[in-house]
């Protein structure tokens, strides 16, 4: 027996706050039986609606049998101690009253609650993001469990993640390999050359772009007429000849989109010369991590339908690793104005999504000195200094190792 299994219990009941995650993955740890756990989810009117019926969803999806609900008030000392005995009275088995969510006041009560009818297989318990650990008091004292993310019984996905926040619909299909890799490579080292990589911005923006009436860049309509001998850059020309031994120099553009099945051959062969290879790059770049097993998941252009076309976000690349979300905003800009407004976002977003435990990365071109200036607004915008990570110019050719760093000390508290 695993010191987790120790300390499984046959009856849970969760506090349910405003994120679904961190009760989601303590049903998964301290569940005896997914058919025989009785699990009491105890929420308010607002929560009971929204976070706990999603997890009850999921949950049952797993095939626990035996989900229940404790609705309270959540600001009602009295009310709060009355609901969670009436909800543990003639309970049989161990009782275990998890409470990294709810308000202050439903964990205070809710203990004295759970504590007055209390025995020795009695137990309380909370996942620390800071540490990533799970936190276990009982009659013989108090017991820390490390990574308890890798010992999740159902992996966390990035589909459950999402889902436990009601967002199943996706504008975009999620990928988990990059296109052209070898040419994104070739990309990225261009990149670490101002000058090289502002050559070939202006290309983009000169040859393969157009500007509309309403000042947006789309493909340009003679973009059929640009042969591959026309790309800015003999390295990236030959990247694609030796993945495509029939082509020569004098080969149309547009038959690298047709080669991969590009619906939109126009548009979206200028958008990935014009900066999706980056996202591309970072995928294929970190992929090791991911065979190596310090991400689980791996994949790229995350894009859920919030039902509203103001309202939609992206993340560009994430990752998870136990239960932990890394979400990676990628751009090939060098303003820092632009680079602060979009890892804004994605700290938000990540936060959002993965709760406290998220970690975001901005994956650009900005000079060492923004970079170290952007991490450092973050830190004092948050009040948090590992919240975010920014790679810039410097780092793109030693990206894996980076990052893989990153990961590895990405614990608040160490």
């Amino acid at each position: 027996m695993n010191d987790l299994q120790a300390h499984q219990v046959d009856n849970l009941l969760l506090l349910i706050g405003g994120n679904p995650l961190p009760n989601y993955v303590a049903a998964q740890l301290l569940a005896k039986d997914r058919t025989t756990t009785k699990i009491i989810l105890v929420c308010s009117r607002d929560t009971c609606d929204e976070a706990a019926r999603r997890i009850e969803q999921q949950l049952r999806d797993e095939g626990f049998d035996k989900v229940d609900y404790c609705e309270v008030e959540e600001a009602n000392p009295q009310n709060i101690r009355n609901q969670v005995t009436q909800a543990i009275q003639g309970l049989s088995g161990s009782i275990g009253l998890h409470y990294t969510g709810g308000t202050k006041a439903m964990a205070v009560h809710a203990y004295l609650a759970v504590q007055a009818q209390a025995d020795s297989s009695t137990q309380y318990s909370y996942l620390d993001a800071r540490r990533l650990e799970l936190q276990i008091e009982t009659s013989g004292g108090p017991h820390t469990i490390p990574d308890v993310g890798l010992l999740l019984p159902h992996p966390l996905t990035i589909r459950t993640l999402l889902a436990l926040h009601d967002l199943k619909k996706f504008k975009k299909d999620m990928q988990a390999t990059p296109l052209w890799p070898d040419a994104a490579d070739v990309l990225a080292e261009l990149y670490t050359d101002v000058a090289k990589s502002t050559a070939w911005r202006e290309w983009c923006q000169g040859t393969l772009r157009d500007q509309t009436k309403k000042g947006n860049l789309k493909a340009t309509n003679k973009l059929g007429e640009i042969l591959i001998r026309h790309i800015p850059d003999s390295a990236v020309q030959e990247a694609f000849l030796a993945l495509y031994p029939d082509y020569t120099s004098e080969t149309a553009f547009t038959a690298l989109a047709q080669a991969v099945g590009i619906k939109n051959s126009s548009d979206d062969l200028a958008k990935w010369f014009d900066g999706e290879w980056l996202e591309h790059y970072v995928l294929h770049t970190l992929k090791p991590l991911k065979e190596s097993g310090v991400l689980r998941e791996l994949v790229m252009t995350i894009n859920p339908d919030l039902g509203g076309s103001d309202s939609n976000f992206e993340f560009d690349v994430a990752g998870i690793r136990g239960y932990q979300l890394f979400a990676f905003s990628v751009s090939t800009t060098s303003e820092k104005r632009l680079l602060k407004s979009k890892l804004l976002e994605a700290v938000v977003r990540a936060e959002q999504m993965g709760g406290s435990e998220a970690r975001v990365a901005l994956v650009c071109c900005a000079s060492r000195d923004d970079v170290k200036n952007l991490e450092r607004e973050i830190a004092k915008l948050f009040r948090q200094s590992k919240l975010a990570k920014v790679f810039g110019r410097d780092d793109l050719l030693d990206l894996h190792d980076q990052v893989a760093h990153w990961i590895n000390t990405s614990r608040a508290g160490e």
